[in-house]
């Protein structure tokens, strides 16, 4: 069998190693090819990607070093190794670059490809597609509707899991993103006020305009976001009260490259090297 390799948008090769596929220990979740990070994000070097990590969290990974179902997952590795970053390595980078390609590739890559390589040790299904226009009519019928009530079963089982998966995550979902970094937001706070009054301008129009510039720099649509977290509280079982008190800080600071971009800005406002647009 070919081995089925994760692709980011179809062209951008991606590796990643669990902790079970090495035989070496490390910090982290899991490692993911550093080259693949540098061309999904569309840099031209490895360099530009690495250079924003911490020491121990780069690990020349040879073939010796890996187990043979990471290989049959992935590829063979050059001889002489190649350059994995850690997951912890990785959110270093998503919260440094600025690169328009960094969400979409977070997003595929946490949502998509992770959870499949740890639920099943692969980046995909690889079933082979039957021909069945050589099958009998009854063949045909009979082959639909088996289709069909196994398909129900599994997203019957798939629905029970989610919804179990829901309640035992409950407690997390409202340590994450209710739980809020009250240092972090009493200086955004204090330093948009600041600002405000020096240039004699107004807290709301200049918190507005934080937004704003936050968007085009994070690449990022602020309402969406706050919109889906509400979603996913909702689908937790948090309270309507507490659904309702979510803000736009409240997305910033789930998002660790938000939050650095968001931070910078508002420092930019403190120091008077942005000013609102009149």
């Amino acid at each position: 069998m070919e081995n089925q390799l994760a692709m980011f948008e179809g062209q951008h090769e991606v590796m990643v190693l669990l902790k079970s596929d090495v035989e070496f220990d490390f910090h982290g979740d899991f490692l993911v090819l550093a080259k693949g990070v540098a061309t999904a994000l569309e840099y031209s070097r490895t360099e530009e990607v690495t250079k924003f990590c911490k020491e121990g969290q780069v690990f020349i990974v040879k073939n010796s070093d890996i187990s043979s179902s990471a290989i049959s997952r992935n590829r063979k590795l050059n001889n002489t190794g190649e350059a994995f970053i850690t997951n912890l390595a990785l959110n270093r980078v998503f919260g440094k670059s600025e690169k328009p390609k960094a969400e979409p590739f977070q997003d595929w890559l946490y949502e998509d490809i992770i959870p499949s390589v740890q639920k099943t040790g692969s980046y995909s299904s690889n079933n082979q597609q039957l021909d069945t226009s050589l099958l009998s009519p009854e063949m045909q019928m009979f082959k639909q509707l088996w289709d069909g009530l196994a398909y129900k079963e599994i997203e019957d089982k798939r629905r029970d899991n989610e919804i179990k998966t829901l309640k035992d995550g409950f407690s997390t979902m409202q340590e994450t993103f209710l739980q809020h970094d009250e240092d972090w937001r009493n200086s955004i706070n204090k330093m948009l006020k600041g600002s405000a009054f020096r240039t004699g301008g107004n807290y709301g129009e200049m918190r507005s305009e934080s937004y704003k510039l936050l968007e085009e720099r994070g690449h990022c649509d602020l309402n969406k976001r706050l919109r889906n977290l509400k979603d996913r509280l909702a689908d937790s079982g948090a309270t309507k009260t507490k659904i309702e008190n979510m803000t736009r800080m409240d997305v910033i600071e789930a998002d660790p490259r938000l939050k650095e971009i968001y931070t910078t800005i508002v420092k930019e406002f403190a120091i008077g090297t942005l000013k609102i647009a009149r």
